[in-house]
């Protein structure tokens, strides 16, 4: 990307398709976003789909730190929580969001459609899974599917603790 825009910057668009790319991208989503806002910062939108993107990228914690610390106010909406869960490292994304806004509420019903088909299809598009032979994918499955239980389970604590909290 750097070589692209260094000989290329001026005829290379900067729109929401690629701001959620570099988001999204699993091996070096942070250091493609900093380059991104460094060299064309004034071009670079961070709306609802690049959060999604970052929060649902199993590589992009770094990604969804990044634009957590870069920009505090962002708006975590249902839709980037659910992003989150589905990633294959759900629960630590979702505990990175909490950890910048205490206050999101998501409800039971948006938990209960967390749904494993949909997290497993995104596991199956990404790589390095994408390579893998049967048994790693039987092994993989399991694994994303433990970290949906307790992604879930924690969601569901801190929706119900949310709720105690606001009732007393």
């Amino acid at each position: 990307m750097a070589l692209l825009l260094k000989q290329r910057g001026d005829e290379v668009k900067i729109t929401e398709e690629v701001v959620q790319a570099a988001a999204g991208n699993w091996d070096s989503g942070k250091e493609v976003m900093t380059l991104l806002l460094e060299q064309r910062g004034d071009e670079v939108k961070i709306t609802e789909k690049v959060v999604r993107a970052a929060a649902c990228n199993p590589g992009g914690e770094g990604a969804l730190q990044f634009l957590l610390e870069r920009n505090p106010a962002l708006p975590i909406t249902e839709e980037v929580v659910r992003a989150a869960a589905c990633n294959p490292r759900g629960k630590d994304a979702v505990e990175l969001l909490l950890n910048f806004h205490s206050c999101i509420s998501i409800s039971e019903d948006a938990i209960a459609l967390i749904d494993e088909d949909e997290v497993w299809t995104g596991v199956l598009e990404s790589p390095p899974f994408c390579f893998y032979d049967a048994m790693l994918m039987k092994e993989a499955r399991e694994g994303v599917l433990r970290n949906l239980k307790e992604t879930k389970s924690f969601l569901k604590a801190k929706t119900v603790g949310a709720k105690e909290s606001n009732v007393r």
